[in-house]
């Protein structure tokens, strides 16, 4: 992590990709406690930034071709693809 104007930048290890957020990574690592969020879809307290539940996966239209992340949201992935369905 490194920091642009004030605010963490991740680095992607998989891609390379710097965001503000850790949402987009590929492979990104544990969140540690004190930075656990709840899920928008589910409400549960999750730590892992690749956590996926049957709520979010059932409104995911993208996948990326690189890690095969699934998002509803293209700005989450790094190279996303409209899935067929």
């Amino acid at each position: 992590m490194t920091s642009h104007k004030g605010k963490n930048l991740y680095v992607c290890r998989t891609c390379g990709i710097a965001t503000v957020g850790t949402g987009h990574l590929c492979d990104p690592a544990p969140l540690p406690k004190e930075e656990a969020f709840n899920c928008d879809y589910c409400g549960k307290i999750v730590t892992n930034p690749r956590h996926i539940c049957k709520p979010m996966a059932l409104k995911a239209e993208y996948n990326c071709k690189i890690c095969g992340r699934v998002s509803d949201r293209q700005d989450k992935l790094c190279d996303p693809h409209k899935m067929e369905g």
